[in-house]
């Protein structure tokens, strides 16, 4: 049996909220999604999760990046449902074993 080492890469587990937006249509949910596409799918793999929460009306979303918690934060702060004030977010530091 070979032994399990822990990745080199950090992960960061970011919570996303309701903004003060959230709900508007100023703007378009296809501009978002746009933007959304660029800043997470990019071909470097930036997001290997990105969960809806529907049963709590106090967050929308889970996300795995698999970055430290000051490049996530800088991701997530980017991105345009972020900027627009659709979405907060917390980020938090975690450890895992990609599968």
């Amino acid at each position: 049996m070979s032994e399990q080492t822990a990745p080199d890469t950090p992960y960061s587990v970011v919570i996303l909220k309701p903004g003060p937006e959230h709900g508007s249509d100023a703007v378009p949910d296809s501009e978002l999604l746009v933007g959304w596409i660029n800043n997470f799918a990019a071909p470097e793999g930036r997001l290997p999760a990105l969960l809806e929460a529907g049963d709590n009306p106090l967050i929308s979303g889970i996300a795995v990046i698999p970055a430290g918690v000051e490049a996530a934060t800088a991701i997530v702060a980017a991105d345009p449902a972020v900027v627009a004030g659709r979405y907060t977010f917390e980020v938090h530091p975690a450890d895992g074993f990609p599968v």
